[in-house]
């Protein structure tokens, strides 16, 4: 059942049947799972409060764009009319922003869903552009460093996890390098293995 049991599981308890300690393998395994669901749990956290704070961002701007903005202009068209004095270009640029974020606001909101669409595809279906992608990831700010050292962790955590359980160094290297998703680091990792070798 591939879809359920990973192949590091089954690396994990052929290690333990190797040895004859499948205690043991069993306890790694405990110990890996709990540590990945920790790992997940908190790069769920990580992820979630700043993507609902965008989205709030996001909609609120919407919101004021097509609703509380086209009310002060309007105020603001008023008073120059009674008082006969030039609209600012950075009121005329306001102006111009929320008439065209009234008129495309569908548009603008679909916007994001269909570049993320677009990019899940090309991940799955482009080896070159993944690469790429991952690369790009690694380079932001502080985005890099958290893929960095979460995939070193998973990596570092799974290896353990299969070296403790009697799987051999160079096995348990590329099972672990299994555990990581970003391709940039993944290749890193196939220079580690051949420096091993």
């Amino acid at each position: 059942h591939g879809k359920i049991f990973h192949n590091l599981y089954i690396s994990i308890i052929s290690a333990g049947e190797e040895t004859g300690d499948l205690v043991s393998s069993y306890r790694q395994l405990i110990k890996y799972l709990k540590w990945i669901d920790e790992i997940n749990r908190k790069v769920r956290k990580a992820i979630t409060m700043p993507a609902v704070t965008a989205a709030f961002v996001f909609g609120a701007l919407i919101f004021l764009m097509i609703f509380v903005v086209p009310q002060i202009l309007q105020f603001v068209d008023n008073m120059k009319d009674m008082l006969g004095l030039e609209v600012p270009w950075f009121t005329k640029a306001l102006k111009a922003t929320s008439d065209f974020i009234a008129a495309y606001w569908m548009i603008l909101v679909a916007i994001p869903f269909v570049v993320t669409f677009v990019i899940i595809l090309l991940r799955r279906y482009s080896e070159n552009f993944r690469y790429r992608l991952d690369l790009m990831y690694l380079s932001f700010p502080i985005m890099g460093n958290l893929i960095r050292k979460i995939s070193i962790a998973r990596f570092s955590q799974t290896f353990a996890a299969l070296f403790a359980s009697g799987v051999d160094v160079i096995k348990g290297l590329n099972s672990a390098k299994q555990t990581v998703n970003n391709l940039a680091i993944n290749e890193a990792l196939d220079s580690v293995i051949s420096y091993v070798k």
